[in-house]
């Protein structure tokens, strides 16, 4: 027999005969819980949500489901590692489903697991995202189980971005993206905001998208010292030809001011798009070079400007536009110098 760990209690540590059931997890936890203080649920969180799992278990059953279809299934992963050291991928079947996934803790406890949700895509911008969620874990009877913050920092950091930030086709997202290989690498709070397939001009084109934007920011950053916010986005602006490079400009000086407005003493990095396989013009008759210069003039004095065709190279793309596990690995590496030491 199990004692399973209802999604509305799993900041609650069980024991069996005894326990206690808060719906609400310390306010130190609310970013492994989409900023909500609730714990995992099947409703869409984060892209690339953690959580940490603490127990003395010797096995882990995880649930996960997933909204994913084909042939869109990159983010149908989800990813633990044990101890700080061994990483374990699973992948989802393309279900609405629910799915169990057993995970086998080496040697004696108590071990700490962190899991890893994986990215999120929007196929077109009027449909859904399609996501993936953990919706419970759970340990043998007479164990105990606990979910607490997955980092105690004063640092919190939000990534604004497109596939290129929550990982390609190639790469299990959960594992590989480059915000969780920089989670690892600055044990810093990292929340991801925005989805494969992103185009910045959807997101800042109005003033209200722009101030619902700046909420969610402010909200995720409001109980950090240090509040940091790295922009990558535009090539979807590009290969879609919805919108041209003068128009992000626009929106970024627009949006810019706002940010810096309602999160003050917030460090803003814009980056410029990243190398891809072929950069010519478009329908609208620009090419991404040209898409570089509009992000890069939209900085304005509102962001330091990082050249993203410094943070990799080509010869780490896997499909001309999406980095290889070890592109990520290096743009993480790169990103964090850039951030400096904490």
């Amino acid at each position: 027999m199990k004692t399973v760990l209802g999604i509305s209690v799993l900041a609650t540590l069980l024991f069996v005969g005894c326990h206690r059931a808060p719906d609400v997890v310390p306010a130190a936890a609310q970013y492994y819980y989409n900023g909500t203080g609730q714990a995992p649920s099947a409703a869409r969180h984060d892209p690339l949500a953690a959580y940490l799992v603490q127990t003395p278990a010797a096995t882990l059953d995880i649930t996960a489901k997933t909204t994913y279809v084909d042939p869109f299934t990159v983010g149908a992963s989800i990813t633990a590692s044990v101890d700080g050291r061994a990483d374990t991928t699973f992948a989802l079947l393309a279900s609405a489903d629910e799915q169990h996934f057993l995970l086998r803790l080496p040697g004696s406890g108590p071990h700490e697991v962190e899991l890893v949700e994986g990215a999120q895509i929007r196929p077109n911008e009027q449909g859904p995202v399609l996501f993936t969620s953990i919706t419970g874990v759970s340990v043998p009877r007479g164990q105990a189980l606990t979910v607490v913050p997955l980092r105690r920092t004063t640092e919190g950091i939000v990534v604004f971005g497109d596939s290129r930030t929550v990982g390609g086709a190639g790469t299990r997202t959960s594992r590989d993206a480059w915000p969780v290989q920089l989670r690892h690498l600055r044990r810093a709070d990292v929340y991801v905001t925005g989805y494969a397939s992103l185009q910045l001009g959807a997101h800042l084109g109005t003033a209200a998208r722009q101030d619902s934007l700046t909420h969610e920011i402010s909200q995720r950053l409001a109980p950090y010292t240090v509040k940091t916010l790295w922009l990558e986005a535009g090539v979807n602006d590009y290969l879609s030809a919805t919108y041209s490079p003068d128009q992000l400009t626009a929106y970024y000086r627009q949006w810019l001011p706002k940010v810096r407005a309602a999160i003050p003493g917030v460090r803003v990095y814009l980056q410029t798009d990243l190398w891809k396989r072929g950069e010519q013009a478009n329908k609208l008759g620009f090419s991404l070079p040209q898409y570089r210069v509009g992000e890069e003039a939209g900085a304005s004095a509102d962001a330091v400007v990082v050249d993203g065709r410094a943070l990799a190279d080509s010869t780490t793309l896997q499909d001309g536009v999406h980095q290889t596990a070890a592109g990520d690995a290096g743009i993480a590496r790169k990103v964090n110098a850039v951030l400096g030491p904490r």
